[in-house]
């Protein structure tokens, strides 16, 4: 027997280490920390030695669907479908999601067909599952080879009659959205600025909304109002989302205090800044000074850790107001409560 083999044979586990490592993972996905939630559900999944586990294997879908794996996300639902473990309509949900964003319209088409046919969707999910249908069969329609060869403004038909983003789920939105940057523009451009005028929208799908218009250069003033700040902006003279100085400096200054002594959690502050920059975009965290949003997200990170640290002492360590710190602070609070909407 091989030393190495031999050394496996003798570790010893804890006692009820999988159910830990499970409570760990579900914990650092309901904070938003996908990255996370992988390592911990991986090492759960693990330990359950091949026994199928819905719960593990479905919370691991979804922490990797949000952490944007989509392929291995795909491979899970795959195979709970195949096993028949855990509740059979929501891991088809997941896995229709992840299909949505992998362009994989066909086996969208054919796997709500199969549902349909089968004549067991529940009354509450009938009507989703017809529109993402419909969805899915414009999207392969306006991919086929006929239709691209059409002209200009028989192009415009293939995003539904020049009405882009009205009646449409999230998901569908978000969708359309990544498709404008190869597609003309201009028939959408009212429709566009009503969006981002419209601070009831979603802040995420506002982002992707400006940022079609910085790719196409669009140089003419914008007013945008999102959450309650408005103002007026062109496109085609933005910075990039990550580019901007404030994110910047707020980086500078979380890779100064920790990135050194504590590079994990420096990472995942920085997921943090990085999710709220994009849903304030192309606003800055109110009220803030660069270092006063540091010292926030730093103390917010050590709350989720269960470290109990005086605000005032992290914004001290920060030379930042160490009266100021609440503000920012309830701001970024704010912006956790507002879930992805990629689901």
């Amino acid at each position: 027997m091989s030393k190495e083999k031999k050394n496996q044979e003798n570790i010893i586990l804890f006692p009820n280490l999988k159910e830990r490592y499970l409570d760990i993972g579900l914990e650092h996905l309901n904070q938003h920390r996908f990255h996370e939630a992988v390592e911990f559900l991986q090492k759960a999944l693990q330990l359950s030695e091949g026994r199928g586990d819905g719960d593990i294997e479905m919370a691991l879908a979804i922490a990797l669907y949000e952490s944007r794996s989509y392929k291995e996300a795909k491979n899970i639902c795959q195979e709970l479908l195949h096993k028949g473990i855990g509740d059979y309509f929501e891991v088809v949900d997941l896995y229709l999601m992840i299909l949505l964003q992998l362009n994989e319209h066909q086996e969208i088409e054919s796997t709500i067909r199969a549902l349909l046919e089968e004549r067991e969707v529940p009354s509450e999910k009938l009507e989703h599952f017809e529109k993402l249908l419909q969805f899915s069969e414009r999207a392969l329609y306006a991919s086929s080879p006929q239709v691209e060869e059409n002209d200009d403004d028989n192009e415009e038909l293939n995003l539904s009659n020049q009405v882009l983003l009205e009646g449409r789920n999230v998901q569908e939105q978000a969708l359309l959205l990544a498709q404008l940057a190869q597609k003309n523009i201009h028939p959408y451009l009212k429709e566009l600025k009503s969006f981002l005028k419209d601070n009831k929208q979603h802040p995420f799908l506002q982002t992707m909304a400006l940022n079609v218009l910085k790719e196409h250069a669009i140089g003419h003033p914008v007013e945008i109002s999102k959450f309650d700040y408005t103002d007026e902006v062109i496109p085609s003279q933005l910075d990039e989302v990550f580019a901007n100085d404030f994110f910047i400096e707020i980086k500078e200054e979380l890779e100064r205090e920790i990135g050194q002594s504590n590079p994990t959690l420096f990472d995942q502050c920085m997921e943090l800044v990085k999710r709220h920059e994009f849903l304030l975009y192309p606003f800055d965290l109110p009220e803030a000074s660069p270092k006063l949003a540091a010292a926030a997200y730093h103390l917010l990170m050590l709350e989720y850790y269960g470290e109990d640290r005086p605000a005032e002492v992290i914004a001290e360590q920060y030379g930042a107001d160490e009266e100021g710190i609440h503000k920012p602070l309830a701001v970024i609070r704010n912006l956790e409560e507002i879930s992805s909407p990629i689901m």
